[in-house]
């Protein structure tokens, strides 16, 4: 899922070229070929240019993908396009003018390694831990580690997308964010109490008893049966009438004969 960072560096010869004298620093990313997307750089250690040119070799290759190289001059905070190759092997003796293309995947990386995922507003959401990351918008595959977060004080549990915002559970609660922004979600807790790992699913609003229009969705959180619904209200269905200890589940919601079902498989 997504364009790794390259896994080395391999190794840099001065030539002679127009570079200016200084000191330098190189960067690679991979780039997939069949749709031109860029993943996040990797930068080399500083080296000295005298000679004004540099050749790259023992660069690491990714099948289907081939490697822009970037370079950033002393003193220098950006890295501007250089080139790029399909091998392992790269050269570069022009001028520090024809520099111009900086690189705009700079703090991206790959989605981490987590426990639940959903879509929402063009980008993909998910929970690794305690933190709910989120892509760039309309860029499923990148995810800035920086910037693109929010934190809970439990293990995520549950991602559910609603039209007026997402409800996110943990392992002690259920809380609303309202908004379609990330920065700008407000952080509201609707229901005290673990929410069950694998127990959301989206529903229509007027199949709930009690309902309205739009999207809702219905998890187990507390031990019962809750819907939430897109202004971030909640129905706690099955109170009274049933609960459950378990910890895990595999959920569905469907129709039968028009009638809603829900569905839990335990874990």
């Amino acid at each position: 899922w997504g364009v790794p960072r390259p896994s080395g560096l391999g190794a840099v010869t001065e030539v002679s070229g127009d570079l200016f004298a200084g000191e330098y620093r190189y960067g690679l990313t991979h780039v997939r070929l069949a749709d031109g997307l860029e993943g996040a750089p990797v930068y080399s250690a500083p080296f000295q240019l005298d000679d004004g040119g540099i050749v790259l070799t023992g660069l690491p290759e990714l099948a289907g993908h081939k490697l822009n190289v970037y370079l950033i001059g002393q003193n220098g905070d950006h890295a501007y396009l250089a080139g790029s190759t399909t091998n392992a092997a790269f050269a570069f003796s022009g001028k520090n003018e024809t520099l111009t293309i900086p690189c705009r995947t700079d703090n991206l990386d790959v989605a981490p390694a987590g426990t639940v995922a959903a879509f929402s507003g063009g980008r993909v959401l998910v929970a690794s831990g305690i933190t709910l990351f989120a892509s760039r918008p309309h860029m499923v595959e990148s995810f800035d580690y920086l910037r693109d977060f929010k934190q809970f004080t439990s293990p995520i549990t549950l991602i559910q997308p609603v039209d007026d915002g997402i409800y996110v559970g943990t392992t002690t609660e259920l809380v609303f964010m309202a908004g379609s922004e990330l920065d700008k979600m407000t952080y509201r807790q609707v229901l005290a109490g673990p929410v069950v790992l694998g127990s959301g699913v989206q529903v229509q609003g007027d199949l709930i008893r009690g309902g309205q229009p739009g999207t809702a969705m219905i998890c187990i959180a507390d031990r019962v049966l809750v819907a939430g619904f897109s202004d971030g209200g909640i129905s706690r269905l099955t109170e009274g009438r049933f609960t459950t200890d378990v910890a895990e589940v595999a959920a569905t919601f469907r129709m039968i004969d028009r009638i809603p079902q829900y569905i839990a498989v335990p874990q």
